[in-house]
């Protein structure tokens, strides 16, 4: 019995809404677009991490 048939077998509905979701999740995740927030979150980052390697700041002010 094919998905495409007037009743299709349970398992494969749901096996194909599975598949849709799995695509539609790793479309989602794999965007190259970045977002405002994302960029702040990363210029965040890499400016405290600067700062930890140039002992301006330590791990428990970073924290604190």
């Amino acid at each position: 019995m094919s998905f495409y048939a007037i009743h299709p077998n349970r398992y494969n509905f749901v096996n194909m809404l599975l598949q849709v979701q799995f695509e539609t999740y790793i479309k989602y995740r794999s965007k190259s677009v970045k977002t405002k927030k994302i960029c702040e979150k990363q210029a965040f980052i890499k400016e405290h991490m600067k700062n930890i390697k140039l002992k301006a700041i330590d791990k428990f002010n970073l924290v604190y």
